[in-house]
């Protein structure tokens, strides 16, 4: 019939699910290439997580390296002493010289104790004026009796106390010491009856307390204002309720003293504390031995992290037997290039070393056919009882020179590894201002500090001090005298302020003032003579000194950047990093050895793969840039797609209006022939 045509048989315009099938169609278009995708984004994805496993397995093995490694844990010892009141061991340090001592405690050390007079309050003025507090000894004396003679310390730099109207008080002066830190304890001490500033020296004999005060007060009696602080020849306002004295020990035989009661250089590496003198004729025996079990101990440790290192990264790197599947990083160049130059590091020597153990097979840690390490016990244990020494010096960073006046003072990561050939052709000097010659008696023979006055200010080093008066007073010698101008020079807040200090002595027969810096910068000069008397009775006069000289000369066969007394390889030169030391009197050639050790060396090694800006960093950071690529493919996909999908709909919707169009002319011819003559179905 007619009316079964073939837009009845397609259906259109009468039920056909355009929506669906475009959809369907869409996802047939576009499941290759996200399929593609997805792969992509699981492999980088598992990527990521595998290189963060790596990179925490690699940091594992790192603190193994850092243990063996380390200098302490090869100097690890032991100490066994008797259960004594007399003395203390309180710290063993690793490195700790081993051998057996034998001690006696003659006398222990006390501090010298200052008292003054009582006040009624520890807010009261105490009046305004310059405390000088010197160090040295007073001459013995059974307290309360005052001392007649100081000697002053050299070793310690006098220290001025300033009272103004911002701290003049009794709170305000005891505050005022204690800041100067200069080991001086004041305290405020109620007595029942008022106040007294007490002052504790450091303990010692030779850090007993002179304090000389330069009083504001009109009155100027010594013995109102601050002159009552006074503790000085011919002015000793304060009362002395202890002396101080020394430590005195012996140590197999050797009789020493100490200032203070704890004591760290007798036995180097062993501190312990004097606690009371032992009984006439007792000796405590201390022994001090080599323990090497700490490091034979770190050495297993990092084969058994090694080995569980080696387990952990097969996952990643081969076939994961729990997924049943290859890990993220099998053929991966970059993990395999890491293991690979671990493997390397462990199978090579180590370099810089030239005797002793050189690789770790030669103390009996061997690589098995799978990569793992094992340990030959019958060569280890030999290694660590015979040759302990070697086994450190593979194990951990070593710097030596052939020249006692040489030391490396420093290195860094771009140190390299090996020896190399210093050549010193200028020592390093200080700047020293030498004065005349006078005749050497018993004091300088026109000097007379009693009743001259001597002023005068110098230049250290650039910096310029204040005006400075030779204390009037009788010195018994003049090494006397050069200790106290030593001492006024190194108390000038100007100078100690800029860390410039000097040495003064007699040296051959004249004065000689020496900046304690090293090389061109370091000078000495007197600026000025301002006293009534001449410092030509010293024979000293306004004058510069001579200048102190840099360091000089060659490192690796390349001239070396000498700054004072350190000399300093060429930059991005094999030992650049190296810091040498250069004592005065250093000249010729020398050879500076350099080694990382083995475990100095895979730390570096490991610690380029797991830094911030290392190896897998940057691996992580390409593959971060691999996503973002993916996600800009994503998204012109989904673009193209979406473009596809609107496209076939926009073709569905045509046709099937082509149909519904269809489907409406049918229907009006259909009618139309109803109409028709001998076609009507009445008919």
């Amino acid at each position: 019939m007619i009316d079964s045509n073939i837009v009845d048989i397609l259906g259109a315009g009468a039920g056909l699910d355009s929506k669906r099938l475009v959809t369907q169609l869409t996802e047939i278009e576009k499941a290759p290439k996200q399929d593609a995708i997805d792969t992509k984004r699981e492999k980088l994805d598992t990527q990521i997580s595998d290189y963060g496993m790596m990179r925490n397995l690699l940091a594992t093995l790192q603190d193994a390296m850092a243990t063996v490694s380390d200098a302490d844990t090869f100097s690890a010892r032991g100490v066994s002493f008797p259960n004594s009141d007399a003395i203390i061991p309180t710290e063993l340090d690793p490195g700790a010289l081993t051998g057996n001592y034998q001690l006696s405690v003659q006398q222990v050390a006390q501090a010298q104790s200052l008292a003054s007079t009582a006040f009624s309050a520890p807010t009261d003025a105490v009046g305004k004026g310059t405390l000088t507090i010197s160090f040295g000894d007073w001459d013995d004396v059974v307290p309360p009796a005052a001392p007649s003679t100081f000697t002053l310390n050299g070793d310690r730099d006098p220290i001025t106390v300033d009272i103004t109207d911002a701290n003049n008080s009794l709170e305000g002066l005891r505050d005022a010491i204690n800041a100067k830190e200069a080991g001086i304890q004041a305290s405020i001490i109620s007595n029942g009856g008022g106040y007294q500033l007490v002052i504790t020296a450091p303990s010692g004999e030779n850090n007993q307390l002179q304090i000389a005060v330069a009083d504001d007060d009109t009155v100027n009696d010594d013995a109102s204002g601050l002159s009552v602080f006074s503790f000085a020849a011919g002015a000793f306002q304060l009362t002395q309720n202890q002396v101080g004295q020394d430590a005195e020990l012996t140590v197999n035989g050797l009789a020493i003293t100490r200032e203070s009661n704890e004591i760290d250089d007798v036995i180097t590496g062993l501190t312990f504390s004097v606690a009371k003198p032992t009984d006439v004729g007792e000796l405590i025996s201390i022994s001090v031995n080599e323990d090497s079990s700490t490091a034979e101990q770190a050495i297993r440790d990092f084969v058994d992290v090694y080995n569980e290192f080696l387990q952990a990264l097969e996952p990643l790197m081969g076939y994961n037997e729990e997924t049943e599947e290859y890990g993220g990083l099998y053929r991966d160049p970059l993990s395999r290039s890491i293991l690979q130059q671990i493997r390397n590091t462990i199978a090579s020597e180590v370099a810089g070393l030239s005797d002793g153990f050189t690789t770790l097979g030669t103390m009996g840690i061997r690589t098995e056919l799978d990569g793992s390490m094992s340990i030959n016990e019958t060569t280890f244990r030999k290694a660590i009882d015979e040759n302990f020494e070697a086994v450190r010096n593979l194990f951990t960073p070593q710097v030596s020179a052939d020249n006692a006046l040489i030391s490396v003072a420093g290195y860094n990561a771009s140190t390299q590894p090996g020896a190399y050939e210093v050549i010193i052709t200028q020592s390093p000097t200080k700047g020293v201002y030498t004065g005349s010659a006078f005749d050497v008696g018993v004091v300088f023979p026109n000097f007379d500090a009693s009743t001259k006055d001597y002023q005068f200010s110098v230049t250290i080093d650039g910096v310029t001090s204040d005006v400075l008066t030779i204390p009037q007073k009788v010195y018994a010698s003049e090494d006397d005298v050069a200790l106290e101008i030593q001492a006024l020079i190194n108390a000038d807040s100007n100078l100690s302020s800029a860390n410039v200090a000097v040495d003064v002595a007699i040296l051959g027969g004249v004065l000689s003032i020496e900046s304690r810096a090293y090389g061109s910068k370091s000078t000495v000069a007197i600026t000025s003579d301002d006293g009534a008397n001449s410092l030509t009775e010293l024979g000293l006069a306004v004058a510069s000194g001579s200048a102190g000289k840099d360091v000089a000369g060659s490192i690796d066969g390349v001239t070396a950047f000498g700054l004072g007394n350190v000399l300093l390889p060429e930059l991005d030169s094999d030992p650049y990093g190296m810091k040498l030391t250069v004592s005065e009197g250093a000249t010729g050639t020398s050879s500076v050895t350099f080694s990382r050790g083995f475990g100095g060396t895979m730390f570096q090694l490991i610690d380029a793969m797991i830094t911030n800006n290392g190896l897998i960093s940057n691996r992580e950071d390409n593959i971060e840039r691999d996503l973002e690529r993916l996600d800009d493919e994503q998204s012109r996909l989904d673009r193209r797609i979406e473009a596809y999908n609107a496209r076939l709909l926009a073709q569905y919707s045509a046709m099937d209006a082509i149909v519904q169009s269809l489907n409406t002319t049918r229907d009006y011819l259909s009618n139309i022939l109803k109409t028709l003559p001998y076609t009507s179905q009445d008919n």
